[in-house]
């Protein structure tokens, strides 16, 4: 029986696009695309911040001192969280349906000024009952350590744990696990999912 389901945040609950962010440096700091994105590939910075490897002042200090024209840690921290674009309003609302029906969890890759910067200021946060971030567990999706962390912080075993995302081989190493996981692509679909799953009732004919 589904007792618990647990969201991914981008691309699921928010839109973002990361390019947004490159745009905005280019545009006012300098510097070509392909070097800035050679830089970000090469370096992991994103990734190691994301894991909680970089404080938000690293991550910083990493980026600018490779910047043409250096810039104040406020520029950076606003351009950073300029990437998220708009909800996704039918995914919202079914959270807020959602809840106490079942379980909600949030298992995201973010880091700590996504977050404390916006994430955590959204007025339907408060509806999980657990949070699993990447920067606090030291661990990113697709491993293993982050899915067992959300399972622990739920409280329940993976079979009874529906896991939605938009990422493929996030998908696939939740399965590989026991969870239930549907590859989001439309938001039409989780609502019939989980009304085949009992939580909510059939759609009129």
């Amino acid at each position: 029986m589904l007792k618990g389901v647990i969201f991914d945040f981008g691309n699921v609950l928010y839109r973002f696009d990361t390019y947004l962010f490159l745009r905005q440096v280019v545009e006012k700091v300098g510097g070509e695309t392909e070097r800035w994105i050679d830089f970000f590939q090469t370096t992991r910075v994103a990734d190691l911040y994301e894991r909680g490897k970089l404080t938000t002042d690293e991550f910083i200090g990493r980026i600018d001192a490779v910047s043409p024209r250096p810039q104040p840690k406020e520029f950076w921290e606003k351009t950073f969280l300029d990437i998220f674009i708009t909800p996704i309003p039918e995914n919202i609302s079914l959270v807020r349906e959602l809840h106490g029906l079942c379980h909600l969890g949030l298992l995201s890759n973010t880091n700590q000024l996504h977050f404390e910067g916006f994430i955590q200021n959204l007025d339907f946060l408060p509806l999980f009952d657990s949070l699993t971030l990447s920067y606090r567990e030291l661990s990113l999706k697709p491993e293993e350590k982050i899915f067992r962390r959300a399972l622990e912080n739920i409280g329940l075993p993976a079979q009874d744990c529906l896991f939605i995302d938009d990422k493929e081989e996030n998908i696939l190493a939740a399965r590989n696990l026991g969870f239930r996981s549907h590859l989001y692509r439309d938001p039409g679909e989780v609502r019939r999912l989980l009304q085949k799953e009992g939580l909510f009732p059939p759609s009129p004919a």
